[in-house]
């Protein structure tokens, strides 16, 4: 086989790569002289921000080999990566990091593995057995027994929470030694907890020689970092977007790779110049391929010359084609080893490809052969061989070239054979076992991985992980036969999605998938009876047919479907049954502008709450009592206790917790009329709903700010931030949370803005919204403004003004709102004032006056007080 020989030839013994195809870096020196210059700023004590940016294949690993490679002992390297197929593993390049650093290696026994780990974080931390258990959670291990014990006593945002301060107080203690830098490979691939601890770190840059490192694939997730860094560190960023090669260099490189290739033809140099279009990787795939081809060969003295082939040969127009025709060219058994190692994924150990292979005869050679052929590599012996595709896009290609019957057959042996291999440490594996097995169509083993996956993501408290893992379990599930057992696992998993996916899931979607499991539950026995309809199960949907509806802004549906699990909340004497509903119905209730009727739902909640460990729904409970408390006139007892929950939640780091409590803290500074605090509280709270992700959080502080802005006369930017605000709420369904207060505000805001007609407009439909949902306190709001906009028009109607704004004290007297009783007997006065009419000015400005005291405003009491006496004088004037 004259094909063979010629491989024989160009890849003598073990020798790695064709001789001399190796080059030194070319066309990256100003990247370089980057990196550099923030080494010399980092070893200076000033920490760094980096970003590296660029397509497969441009050269990111290189640049990043060379920066190590110049670093010298006196800068600590650390590095962790994400994994194609990895992105919904929670904190998947600091586990990969976490492993590294101490360690471990996928033979490891569970014992071995938390010894390691021990070791690790006693050099760093001696004695910390919380570090030790919140590591050996990210890294999905079984606890030992002490660490079990103290984790029990956490809720799952206190563990994301301690976990965040964790990787800081190690990142801290590192750079304290000596300047580090913490390189984060192929974040495209990161899943978000990861983006979101990697934005929590990013501050420790300002105070200790520590570089943060972010590398991307071009168009794949760099944004993430790379939108936030220059916004805020620009002072310590360096951002490198690598673009392909100048054609000079391009040149250098291929005359670098073919050693005393001055006698090759310049067609032979356009062909490779061309091809690549200045990719490096390329530029070597396409010599390799002009090699493999006989189109290229040394001769005697060691030149490359052309062959007479040259001119016929077809090399195909694209990086990835290359890839595939030279997977072609192998020995069939050889490209089926390729095939299955990239099944298994860009990393991957012999012992697994063994199983997967059957135990072929050949695949020692085989991986030989892949070796010399620099398709694979070596990474390391000890103790078992693990190899990695040379680049990522070699494994992908590997991947695609296999038909998707082959592609199912392989992922269920992978599967099977990690199952096998790993059963001592089947935690860490969850999301990986599951993929396979998924892809495999396993359907019963997909769905228990995924399950198993979605709560430990959840116990992290990364709820877009385990978003994701639950969807990965119903997809499985909803391929096995519909018994009962399915049927219970189907509920049972759509339920916990729901835990982990209200704030950021479309509404919509996530109401169609309870009323699937709604109609599974309907015709569930009870397992208790064996007999009748679930009650329990059903009980749980209602609970979050009823919450997903006040999310949408619909309390009066809520409130129905959580007056029926009350009834079997108290049936069976069940705490979380009976407080949750309790606590979404009074803050339904104040939503609607019931405050006095929510105040004892909502105290009632609260302890029950905090005992379940329902932090969320404890800190936005908690909130609610306090500004309900203030709205009925006691707003020096409501503040603290609204303070003290901000300040508690604050400590858990939990930033959709945090945003709940800061709009009702904006929300306690509109009824006082401290309008900017106001925009100070509704902007913190959206800066906090873009950390969680949370659209809900974000459209309803952008609503508030506008809201805000307005009151501060900043008009144009009111405007602007209500319609992102609208924006935000379109992808989570548009309806929302207090939507018509919003309406409300925006009526406001057109009247603020000097637009009497259009704020009529909108304040009708803010009421027709309002009246929808039976908010009584929206409504108020819109029936104020609208008479108040009425007697701005060029022929006033004051009798039709009249009616509206009874009717707004009307409603703010039926909700108990006294604060807003108060501002609108004022808002009546200023009305009667225009028009002289005097003596009714004085009778609304003294209940304004009484009441404002009495809910201890003094500042605003004081104006009242000012107003009426400038009033009753006016009135004797005229008697």
């Amino acid at each position: 086989n004259v094909y063979e020989l010629r491989r024989a030839k160009l890849f003598p013994g073990s020798a790695r790569g064709i001789q001399g195809l190796s080059a030194p870096m070319v066309g990256r020196k100003a990247e370089l002289a980057k990196l550099r210059q923030a080494t010399d700023a980092l070893t200076s004590g000033n920490g760094q921000v980096v970003v590296i940016i660029g397509e497969a294949g441009i050269g990111k690993s290189r640049l990043m080999t060379e920066w190590h490679a110049s670093l010298g002992r006196e800068v600590r390297w650390l590095e962790g990566r994400s994994y194609a197929g990895a992105s919904a593993v929670p904190y998947s390049p600091f586990a990969d990091l976490s492993r590294r650093y101490s360690g471990i290696t996928d033979d490891d026994s569970e014992a071995r593995a938390h010894a390691r780990l021990h070791q690790a974080m006693d050099r760093i931390l001696p004695g910390g057995l919380e570090a030790q258990a919140l590591v050996s959670s990210m890294l999905g291990m079984n606890p030992e027994p002490d660490e079990e014990k103290h984790l029990a006593t956490l809720s799952s945002q206190e563990i994301k929470a301690r976990l965040f301060a964790l990787v800081g107080e190690l990142l801290r203690r590192l750079a304290q030694q000596r300047p580090t830098v913490l390189v984060l490979e192929d974040l495209h691939w990161a899943d978000d907890s990861s983006i979101e601890l990697i934005r929590h770190l990013l501050p420790l840059t300002r105070n200790m020689p520590l570089a943060i490192v972010g590398v991307f694939r071009r168009g794949e997730g760099e944004s993430q970092l790379r939108e936030l860094a220059p916004e805020q560190y620009a002072e310590r960023l360096t951002e490198i977007e690598l673009t392909p090669l100048a054609r000079s260099s391009t040149v250098t490189l291929v005359d670098e790779l073919l050693s005393g290739s001055d006698t090759l033809p310049d067609t032979v140099h356009e062909l490779i110049v061309g091809k690549a279009e200045g990719n490096p990787f390329f530029v070597e795939e396409v010599i390799r391929s002009l090699i493999e081809l006989g189109g290229l060969e040394r001769s005697d003295d060691g030149a490359w010359v052309a062959t007479s082939k040259i001119s016929r040969l077809s090399v195909p127009d694209t990086l990835q084609g290359v890839l595939m025709a030279r997977l072609d060219r192998l020995a069939a058994h050889t490209r089926r080893i390729a095939q299955q190692a990239a099944v298994i994924g860009r990393i991957f150990q012999q012992r697994v490809l063994v199983k997967v292979a059957d135990g072929a005869i050949s695949l020692e050679t085989d991986l030989g052969q892949l070796q010399r052929e620099e398709l694979i590599r070596e990474l390391r012996r000890d103790p078992d061989l693990e190899y990695i595709f040379k680049h990522a896009l070699t494994q992908e290609v590997a991947y695609a070239s296999l038909s998707a019957p082959q592609r199912r057959n392989l992922h269920a042996r992978v599967g099977a054979a990690l199952e096998e291999l790993v059963a001592d440490r089947v935690g860490e594996f969850q999301a990986i076992l599951g993929g396979h097995f998924l892809r495999g169509e396993v359907w019963g083993k997909a769905a228990a991985y995924y399950r198993d996956a979605g709560a430990a993501a959840a116990r992290l408290h990364a709820y877009p992980e385990a978003t994701a893992h639950y969807a990965n379990a119903l997809q499985a599930l909803h391929s096995l036969p519909p018994d009962d057992d399915t049927r219970r696992q189907i509920v049972d998993v759509t339920l916990h999605q729901m835990v982990v996916s209200w704030g950021s899931e479309d509404p919509e979607r996530n109401l169609a998938k309870l009323v699937e499991a709604e109609n599974l539950a309907n015709a569930l026995p009870d397992p208790d009876r064996g007999e009748g309809v679930d009650r329990v199960r059903l009980a749980r949907i209602h609970y979050w047919m009823g919450r997903i509806h006040y999310l949408h802004g619909q309390p009066r549906e809520a409130i129905g479907y959580f007056q029926q699990v009350l009834g079997v909340g108290q049936e069976l004497g069940d705490e979380e049954l009976l407080a949750i509903p309790l606590a979404v119905m009074g803050r339904a209730l104040v939503v609607q502008g019931h405050f006095a009727q929510a105040i004892p739902l909502l105290a009632r909640a609260v302890g029950p709450l905090e005992r379940a460990d329902e932090w969320l729904d404890w800190a936005s409970s908690k909130s609610y009592l306090g500004v309900a408390t203030s709205a009925t006139g006691n707003p020096a007892e409501g503040l603290p206790i609204i303070a003290d929950t901000l300040a508690r939640v604050q400590k858990t780091n939990n930033p959709t917790a945090i945003a709940s409590c800061l709009i009702v803290m904006a929300f306690h500074a509109f009824l006082t009329r401290d309008e900017e605090a106001f925009r100070d509280h509704a902007r913190e709270a959206s800066e906090a709903g873009r950390r969680a992700g949370n659209s809900l959080m974000i459209s309803i502080g952008q609503g508030f700010e506008a809201w805000a802005l307005s009151l501060l006369g900043q008009h144009d930017e009111a405007e602007q931030r209500l319609v992102e605000a609208y924006a935000e709420a379109e992808k989570i369904g548009g309806r929302l949370v207090a939507a018509d207060w919003i309406a409300a505000a925006s009526a406001g805001m057109a009247l603020n803005a000097g637009r009497p007609e259009e704020a009529i407009t909108r304040a009708q439909a803010a009421i027709e919204k309002a009246q929808a949902i039976g908010g009584i306190f929206g409504e108020g709001l819109a029936q104020r403004t609208w008479a108040e906009a009425l007697v701005r028009l060029d022929k006033p109607d004051h009798a039709e003004s009249d009616a509206h704004i009874a009717r707004a004290l009307e409603l703010f007297e039926l909700g108990a709102c006294a604060l807003e009783v108060a501002h609108t007997h004022r808002a009546w006065a200023d009305l009667l004032r225009d028009r002289d009419d005097w003596s009714g000015a004085v009778e609304h400005l003294q209940q304004a006056a009484d009441r404002y005291k009495a809910a201890g405003l003094a500042t605003l009491a004081k104006e009242a007080r000012a107003a009426l006496r400038a009033a009753q004088k006016e009135t004797h004037g005229k008697g």
